[in-house]
C-alpha cells in the first residue's frame, strides 16, 4: 500500500521594506533635509539683536533702514517703538554675529540725516538713499551690553580714532559754537564739540587734536 503524496510545502518569501521604496519619494525628503539646514544656517548666522533709544526716529523704516560703521552696512533695523511713557523711541536693529561681539561700553549711534550746521552741510547722501544710523566705537572684549542711548546729532570726538582731548575754560560761552574750527598756524587740527558749563566757567573740548601744541 503506497502512502499519498503530500503537498509540498509553500515557501512565503518576504520582500524587503527597502524594496517597496519608490526613488521618486527620497526626492521629497532630501528637499525637507536641504530647507532644514538652510533654515538652521540662516538662524544661526541672524545676527544680534541691539536696541537703541533716541528722542524722535524720522525717517528711520524696520527692514530698509541700515547700520552703518564706516560707511559699511553691518545691520538693520527691525523694528521701532516707543517706551511705556511714550517719551523715547526705541529702535530695535539686527547687528552682523561678528560685529556685535566688538561692542564697547560707549558705542554710539547717531541717525545721518541731511543737516545744515556750523560744521558744514553733512547727509546729502541720504537724499536719495535715506536717513540711516551711523555706529563708532572702539572694539572691545566680554562686552555683553545690548542696549544704548542714541545720540541727537553727530559727535565730533568718535572712539577709536586718534586725537588729544583737550578742555579750553572762559567764562563767555556764547563766542564759539560747537563745530568751530581750531587753527594752529593756519592749518586746522581740530574742532571744538558741544560747550558745558562748569562750576564757574564754560567749557569746550577738541576732540580731534592731531597736532602737538607748545607754549601755555
Amino acid at each position: 500500500m503506497s502512502l499519498p503524496d503530500l503537498p509540498e510545502a509553500e515557501v512565503v518569501t518576504k520582500r524587503s521594506i527597502w524594496r517597496n521604496l519608490s526613488l521618486v519619494w527620497l526626492v521629497p525628503v532630501i528637499t525637507i533635509l536641504m530647507s532644514l539646514g538652510i533654515a538652521w544656517n540662516v538662524y544661526n548666522n541672524r545676527g544680534v539683536l541691539v536696541e537703541i533709544t533716541f528722542l524722535e526716529a524720522a525717517g528711520i523704516i524696520p527692514q530698509e533702514t541700515t547700520i552703518r560703521v564706516r560707511d559699511v552696512v553691518v545691520g538693520v533695523v527691525e523694528d521701532v517703538h516707543f517706551t511705556p511713557d511714550m517719551a523715547r523711541v526705541v529702535i530695535s536693529a539686527r547687528l552682523d554675529k561678528e560685529v556685535a561681539e566688538t561692542l564697547a561700553e560707549d558705542s554710539q549711534f547717531w541717525v545721518v540725516k541731511p543737516e545744515v550746521s556750523t560744521r558744514g552741510i553733512s547727509g546729502l547722501s541720504t537724499v536719495l538713499s535715506g536717513v540711516y544710523i551711523e555706529a563708532a566705537w572702539a572694539p572691545a572684549s566680554g562686552v555683553d551690553k545690548r542696549r544704548f542711548e542714541g545720540l541727537a546729532t553727530a559727535p565730533i570726538y568718535r572712539p577709536g580714532r586718534a586725537g588729544t582731548r583737550v578742555t579750553i575754560r572762559t567764562r563767555d560761552g556764547s563766542l564759539l559754537p560747537a563745530g568751530a574750527p581750531v587753527f594752529y598756524r593756519g592749518v586746522e587740527v581740530g574742532k571744538l564739540d558741544t560747550p558745558r558749563l562748569g562750576r564757574r566757567e564754560t567749557c569746550w573740548s577738541m576732540p580731534s587734536f592731531w597736532h602737538r601744541m607748545t607754549g601755555s
